[in-house]
């Protein structure tokens, strides 16, 4: 599922779009006492994959500390920029 996603991201955004992606984990308190980073210590390789091609942007938006999610959001969305094809 997770390749599939990718080609579909590349597919519809260009094959360079990875580069600009963030991945966003929600339900990180989901966790139980564990860091997002140990938790990808455990994760299946395509998981990783993802990561490795976003150049390690990622991100635990966890419930529990919102005003840091919205900082982190507003921050990378301050980086980004819109273009349509006409």
């Amino acid at each position: 599922a997770l390749r599939g996603g990718m080609e579909i991201i590349q597919e519809t955004f260009g094959e360079n779009s990875l580069k600009y992606t963030m991945v966003l984990f929600t339900r990180g308190d989901d966790l139980n006492d564990k860091t997002i980073e140990q938790y990808l210590g455990k994760t299946v390789s395509a998981l990783k994959q993802l990561i490795d091609v976003c150049e390690n942007r990622y991100h635990d938006c966890a419930a529990g500390n919102t005003i840091l999610g919205r900082k982190v959001f507003k921050a990378e969305t301050s980086r980004v920029c819109h273009y349509s094809v006409s």
